[in-house]
């Protein structure tokens, strides 16, 4: 009697150790074996009995030896699997003659420093000190047309400003342009980021309308009230959930819809003109897994080339990621393979005070990093550092908008349909993290390639290399950031077009000749 039940507990610890090392895997093919698109993997994870996810960007058209494949390499297509199995089993997949190597599906993160989440401060609590938006002032100087926003926040102000005792509280863009330096011929285009589609990959967006009726309309703006029709008018879209299980795809968490209030909203984006496309990768507590980053990134890469292929014109697609995990082959691959079809990828350096080279997607060699300064030019402490980082934007007490009433539990937002949320206007917030530096220099490229009717390399947003993504992204703006750390950390800080160039810059929107004249 003793011996069988004996050998039923070590039975029932066998079973119970063996569900306990069921684990998320992504399996990633080698560059050669992608060539051939009926890769017998499915075959074999098949044969194993596992449910299995694919993921592809690219087309494998050019061979690519894996001799070639290093910690700089930038490859030219990306075909992985996501699946569920124990780590013998993963060490007999990554064995499979296709499979270049397995990895963790690991939990990813809003990129927001966890012991300041909680202490945001409410700058607007019921709307009465919100900027209606009835357009900007309009100014010429010399053949640049420039809009001027008054009483901005501090981090949109800082874009436009040679450095941070010049910011002023207005937040000056171009709306028109001659061409921009080492750009071909485009004048008399509008700007502000018109005609460029940015896809936020987060935790969905919240569009609440301004009468709590119903869906967003362009009939239905309300002055004084920060609101979805008066912030976004008809350029924002809700799209699709990656998320696990049926939940909905707008925000119910805060952090999605504050990032893209900062890339294109009228009160706080830097691209008041732009496109906003969410793709809701994250849940409610904004955390996600790195196959539903790559599901989300795959959608993109379908969306911009069905683009391509519809029309004469090449889109302008710009993916914003302000989120952080371990180091991910995968993910940097996935990056790196929807840049080479002429997407921008902006993403944030992470907030761990550490070198961003050890985190993804901000050690990808084709995403623009960017980390986080203050309103003083020094670097945030929170801020990744390092050589992968490409430059520097506000990232300190930014202003930008929350779901509802600001609380940052889930359920805040009670939501109609797909298309619009009804409840409570947005609230005007502090936050804090590089989460909120990614969205600007994002909303900054849109400027810039609004104004051009050019590929991203031609306008010097993106090097068919994987260097100098940020060459317009940064001019003028170069050696200004007060605190430069270790780790050959760059000293350059966005700026709306082109006031920064090299780095150890902060991003910034101004050309240099409207700069001298102000």
């Amino acid at each position: 009697m003793r011996t069988t039940l004996f050998s039923l507990l070590c039975l029932l610890i066998l079973i119970s150790s063996s569900y306990a090392s069921i684990n998320p895997y992504i399996a990633v093919l080698h560059q050669s074996a992608q060539l051939h698109v009926s890769s017998d993997l499915p075959g074999f994870l098949d044969e194993l009995g596992l449910y299995y996810e694919r993921f592809q960007i690219g087309s494998p058209q050019n061979h690519v030896s894996i001799s070639q494949i290093g910690s700089s390499f930038s490859p030219t297509h990306f075909i992985a699997y996501a699946f569920e199995t124990d780590s013998g089993t993963a060490r007999e997949i990554e064995s499979h003659p296709s499979v270049a190597w397995v990895e963790i599906d690991q939990v990813v993160r809003v990129a927001m420093p966890r012991e300041i989440q909680a202490a945001s401060e409410v700058v607007v609590q019921n709307n009465t000190n919100a900027t209606t938006p009835v357009g900007p002032n309009i100014t010429t100087i010399g053949n640049w047309t420039i809009g001027s926003q008054q009483n901005s926040s501090w981090a949109l102000s800082r874009l436009s400003a040679r450095n941070a005792t010049a910011t002023n509280g207005t937040f000056s863009y171009p709306i028109s342009q001659g061409p921009l330096q080492g750009s071909g011929n485009s004048s008399n285009a509008t700007g502000a980021g018109s005609g460029v589609t940015v896809y936020i990959l987060d935790t969905g967006l919240s569009l609440p309308n301004c009468s709590g009726s119903g869906n967003v309309t362009a009939s239905n703006t309300t002055t004084g009230k920060l609101c979805a029709e008066n912030e976004f008018g008809q350029r924002a879209v809700i799209g699709p959930s990656f998320v696990g299980g049926n939940g909905s795809a707008t925000d119910q968490h805060g952090h999605g819809t504050f990032v893209a209030s900062l890339v294109g909203s009228t009160t706080y984006g830097a691209a008041k003109n732009a496109n906003i496309t969410s793709v809701k990768v994250m849940n409610d507590q904004g955390e996600g897994r790195l196959s539903s980053i790559l599901k989300g990134l795959e959608w993109v890469y379908t969306e911009h080339t069905n683009t391509t292929n519809s029309t004469s014109a090449s889109p302008k697609s710009i993916v914003n990621l302000s989120i952080a995990t371990s180091l991910s082959k995968a993910l940097n691959y996935a990056v790196s393979a929807l840049s080479r079809y002429g997407a921008i990828v902006v993403t944030s350096a992470g907030n761990e005070g550490d070198s961003a080279c050890e985190y993804s997607p901000s050690s990808s060699v084709r995403a623009v990093t960017v980390g986080a300064i203050d309103e003083f030019d020094n670097i945030a402490n929170f801020s990744n550092i390092g050589p992968c980082v490409d430059l520097f934007a506000p990232g300190v007490n930014v202003t930008g908008l929350w779901v509802g009433g600001g609380n940052q539990s889930s359920g805040n937002v009670s939501v109609a349909n797909n298309t619009g949320g009804v409840g409570t206007p947005y609230t005007a917030m502090n936050k804090s993290g590089t989460s909120f530096s990614s969205p600007l220099v994002a909303g900054i490229a849109a400027v810039i390639w609004s104004l051009q009717n050019q590929t991203a390399t031609g306008m010097g947003l993106q090097n068919n290399t994987g260097e100098n993504y940020y060459k317009n992204l940064t001019e003028g703006s170069y050696n200004v950031l007060s605190t430069i750390a270790r780790w050959a950390t760059p000293n350059l800080l966005a700026s709306v077009p082109p006031l920064s160039l090299t780095p150890n810059l902060v991003a910034g929107i101004l050309p240099p000749e409207v700069v001298q004249s102000t």
